[in-house]
């Protein structure tokens, strides 16, 4: 079924940064081309309405398969015609991998039947991009234990506590259904206990430093938390629940405590004191082609992590160019304007925004981006600080996106601590969640009427490279001197150029500790932070590559267009039909540009 990168929690999906191991199992379907696929016939409209009930019925049978995915995705599921499932927040074992794929084997039989050439262009772009999905997938098949649920920053166990803060109560059946999927935590845990032994003994568990991370993750949100989030939150919630007495909310509050105290914390305590118990058997603390076949499964990871074709060779290739063109041009920039030089010393510090305050820069951005980007519809939005329990170093920020049949609530969680680290970072990381980012492209695709199934499956390198494109036009937005604008934007360019290569080299070519001291001191930066970096990209291979190849894979489709077009790019138009297409492999985007060229000249 369809579940590739988890949307239980947005937190999960669409986070400025550094993200995302999956809590949803990774599909894998060997996908066979059917003749049909390549004949010519004209479009039938009967083909296409056969075809988006099709759609329609996978998106069904994905969702409720277990009521914490269902709660996220569908407001209403009596109007989809789905019956409530039990309590269930999900699984993880290697049965359920190798189930899954078996499902997937057969929605993929379906999908041979249609006849291509009969469906319209939009329903081409989605068989398109349900093709690449399940033919990066696939790839996947033998390395099951490679994989990393522990993470501590986008892991399951951080995952799980997202998905319950930001779970949806807006009815005394919510609040049951809430302490009904606390009930289920310790099964979870269970499984991934089991799930962790098993690297152990196959040689493939995480290292030392990287169970440290967790664990103290794990007691700093749920296990010795001073002030309990999910308890906080949960109260909170109750509270504005409409109909209930004072007395009914407080015993609800009171079963909510109870269930933390009896079921999550010994589940998550358990969790970690197995996790602990397995330290000293990790055979790896250098990245992960030092393991055997390693190597093999970056390369279908950093694949999937950038929505591309490119091998890894081609990706060190355009990280490289990205970086010394980038010194290049900022070196041009700043000996022609040497003001410019106490400005980036000074880490933007002394650049004026025209807004200050979190809510006030997306809506003064929602308001300018029409110059640039196509106008969408009018929706609610707001943004809220992050418990300080759930803030993790390397999250920024994550929009939580709504409901497909509902989309009039749009929320950004951001980490306070970190965005008064940088005033035009930070506003930046807005521009990245709201406008013109994740929460515009989610407002534009369900404008559009884009089928539901494509909420399920994301391209996280398409995605989040569009997320970062958005960022470039943010500065350019603020009203601020355009030669600043420009150095803030290489700046950023460079910094996630520069980390890409790190991750590339640490869990591709073998770098050590040493080799990366070096290759920083080199670039001019300051070695002492290598470690920290090291392990960064250890414990997450290829999780920074759908930032930085993401955005540079934009780059490349619109200095073509550009170039191909002259006078007659239209930046606005361009950017239109990125959006029109929607997340997807960028073989697929870049046909469409083609096409828009092609009609353009």
């Amino acid at each position: 079924m369809f579940s590739g990168e988890n949307k239980k929690s947005e937190g999960v999906n669409k986070m400025k940064v550094k993200m995302k191991q999956t809590l949803g199992i990774v599909l894998s379907v060997a996908l066979v081309f059917s003749s049909a696929a390549c004949s010519f016939q004209k479009e039938d409209p009967k083909e296409q309405k056969k075809f988006d009930e099709f759609l329609e019925e996978q998106f069904i049978d994905s969702v409720e398969e277990d009521s914490l995915s269902l709660h996220f995705y569908v407001k209403n599921p009596e109007d989809f015609g789905i019956k409530e499932p039990e309590a269930d927040v999900g699984s993880y074992s290697y049965d359920e991998l190798k189930k899954s794929v078996e499902e997937c084997k057969e929605v993929q039989k379906e999908l041979k039947t249609f006849k291509y050439k009969a469906l319209s262009k939009e329903q081409q772009i989605t068989y398109d991009t349900l093709v690449a999905f399940l033919e990066t997938q696939t790839k996947y098949e033998g390395y099951e234990y490679y994989q990393n649920p522990f993470s501590y920053s986008s892991g399951i166990p951080t995952n799980l506590v997202t998905n319950f803060t930001e779970f949806r109560i807006e009815s005394e059946e919510d609040i049951k259904l809430y302490l009904a999927l606390l009930d289920d935590v310790d099964d979870l845990m269970e499984d991934l206990i089991a799930f962790a032994k098993e690297q152990s003994k196959k040689g493939l568990f995480m290292p030392d430093f990287a169970v440290d991370a967790t664990v103290e993750q794990m007691k700093k949100s749920v296990i010795d938390a001073k002030e309990n989030a999910l308890v906080l939150v949960f109260n909170s919630k109750v509270d504005k629940v409409e109909g209930l007495s004072k007395e009914q909310k407080e015993e609800y509050k009171k079963a909510g405590e109870q269930k933390m105290n009896e079921v999550v914390i010994p589940a998550y305590k358990k969790l970690a004191d197995e996790l602990e118990g397995l330290k000293g058997t990790g055979k790896n603390e250098e990245g992960i082609c030092k393991f055997e076949k390693g190597k093999e499964f970056y390369e279908i990871l950093a694949k999937d992590k950038t929505s591309s074709n490119m091998s890894v060779k081609e990706m060190i290739e355009m990280t490289e160019d990205a970086m010394e063109q980038s010194l290049k041009e900022m070196q041009t920039l700043i000996v022609s304007n040497q003001d410019l030089i106490s400005v980036y010393m000074d880490n933007f510090e002394s650049v004026s925004l025209p807004v200050n305050q979190p809510k006030e820069m997306l809506d003064y951005l929602n308001e300018h981006s029409e110059e640039y980007f196509p106008k969408v519809s009018d929706t609610n939005y707001s943004v809220e600080a992050l418990h300080k329990s759930l803030e993790t170093d390397n999250i920024l920020a994550y929009f939580l996106e709504p409901p497909v049949d509902d989309n009039s609530d749009n929320i950004i969680k951001f980490n306070e601590t970190a965005s008064k680290k940088g005033k035009v970072n930070f506003y930046q990381t807005i521009a990245h969640e709201g406008y013109p980012g994740h929460l515009y492209q989610s407002i534009y695709t369900d404008d559009k009427k884009t089928p539901y199934i494509r909420k399920l499956i994301n391209f996280l390198g398409c995605s989040e490279g569009w997320a970062m494109y958005a960022e470039s036009y943010a500065t350019l937005l603020a009203g601020m001197d355009e030669d600043v604008a420009e150095l803030i934007n290489l700046n950023t360019k460079l910094n996630y150029a520069i980390s890409a290569r790190v991750d590339l080299g640490v869990n591709y070519e073998g770098w050590d500790l040493k080799k990366l001291e070096e290759y920083m001191t080199n670039l001019g930066l300051d070695s002492s932070m290598a470690k920290e970096l090291f392990e960064s990209v250890v414990e997450e291979p290829a999780s920074i590559l759908p930032y930085s190849l993401g955005y540079l894979q934009i780059e490349e489709l619109k200095e073509e267009a550009q170039d191909q077009l002259g006078k007659k790019f239209d930046e606005k138009e361009f950017n239109k039909v990125l959006l029109d297409t929607g997340n997807t492999r960028f073989d697929i985007v870049e046909k469409q540009v083609e096409a828009y060229i092609k009609e353009t000249k």
